[in-house]
């Protein structure tokens, strides 16, 4: 997620849904999880309103012209 909120920053997209503003700021937070751990359950719903983003999708459907990696989906 982190690289697809880079490169749409680098298309200069902004969120359709303006308060996915506010979950990017969550989850840009450089929090260690360690192998076995789960994503905390407050992560989810923050995560899935950002994937779900009009702005997120079309950096997204565009990876391969952005070098993104293969594993974003």
């Amino acid at each position: 997620m982190r690289i697809l909120l880079a490169a749409m920053d680098a298309r200069r997209l902004t969120f359709e849904n303006e308060e996915n503003e506010q979950n990017r700021h969550l989850i840009s937070w450089d929090r260690i999880i360690v192998p076995g751990e789960r994503l905390p359950a407050e992560y989810l719903a923050p995560f899935r309103s950002l994937w779900a983003d009009g702005s997120i999708q079309k950096t997204a459907q565009r990876a391969n012209e952005l070098a993104l990696h293969d594993n974003v989906y």
